[in-house]
């Protein structure tokens, strides 16, 4: 169940091997949703923050991740029970408590800046759609303090509805970026109309010894068209402050993952 749950929310032709770990424990589909139906009710998930930081050290924003205690106080990160969640068709339940629970923390701190990832199943949903631009209207006092983060996979996936939804978003004065940017043709086409706020791209996307030349060359072009729109780059999982600093030389100023800062306690 798992391992179809993962390669259905990639690419057509994923496989996924499942590979029996002695730490992982293996659960179906009654049992998961059991858990996940659970955790809500009695909110059992955790939540934690991971920087995003500019190379003068200054923080754009803190992305926030979920996390799920089982009965058993066993902790999962939601790479290990998100894909289990969409194939139960309530990734739309768990979107909702994360924003709900950003906008509750939010309004009880100061300062600082969060953003929160919507799933590709979530915006398939009209009725969440609805649901968005109530929540969005009733905390306008958060557009200031709260992104909106969308996968390259979504926008390619649901142009349209990303554009309406990024229309929605900045109408009422929110930003959003495009987490996993890959700098394909296809995306840098749709950018120049969602004009969103920051491109997240992984490093291993920018740093290539076997193809560093392409990677220059679409690099640079990627930079000219975020510059001429006042898009932020942000390189993420970045392990090494070797990295940061190869990054920095190619123009890169905003940089998020182990090796600039962990994630922390949502909070703390």
């Amino acid at each position: 169940d798992y391992a179809l749950s993962v390669a259905s929310g990639r690419d057509s032709g994923t496989i996924e091997i499942f590979r029996d770990h002695q730490d992982q424990t293996i659960l179906g589909k009654f049992e998961w949703k059991k858990i996940i139906e659970e955790a809500l009710l009695n909110q059992k998930f955790t939540m934690t923050a991971q920087p995003v930081i500019s190379s003068s050290g200054k923080k754009l924003h803190e992305e926030i991740y979920i996390g799920l205690i089982d009965e058993k106080g066993k902790h999962y990160n939601a790479g290990y029970f998100m894909p289990m969640v969409i194939t139960l068709g309530m990734a739309d339940k768990i979107d909702k408590y994360v924003l709900e629970k950003s906008a509750e923390h939010i309004s009880n701190t100061k300062g600082n800046v969060f953003a929160v990832n919507i799933t590709t199943e979530f915006c398939k949903d009209r009725m969440a759609f609805l649901w968005l631009r109530n929540f969005l209207t009733s905390n306008r006092q958060l557009k200031d303090s709260l992104f909106f983060e969308f996968q390259e996979s979504t926008i390619l996936q649901l142009p349209d509805i990303c554009t309406d939804i990024a229309g929605l978003l900045k109408g009422m004065g929110y930003r959003f970026g495009i987490d996993h940017f890959t700098m394909n043709e296809k995306i840098i086409a749709l950018i120049q109309n969602l004009k969103p706020d920051y491109l997240k791209i992984e490093s291993k996307n920018l740093i290539d010894v076997n193809d560093q030349a392409g990677k220059d060359i679409a690099l640079n072009a990627i930079i000219t068209i975020a510059d001429s729109l006042g898009i932020k780059l942000i390189a993420t999982r970045i392990e090494t402050q070797e990295e940061k600093h190869i990054l920095e030389n190619k123009n890169i100023n905003y940089f998020q993952g182990r090796g600039i800062a962990d994630t922390t306690p949502l909070g703390e």
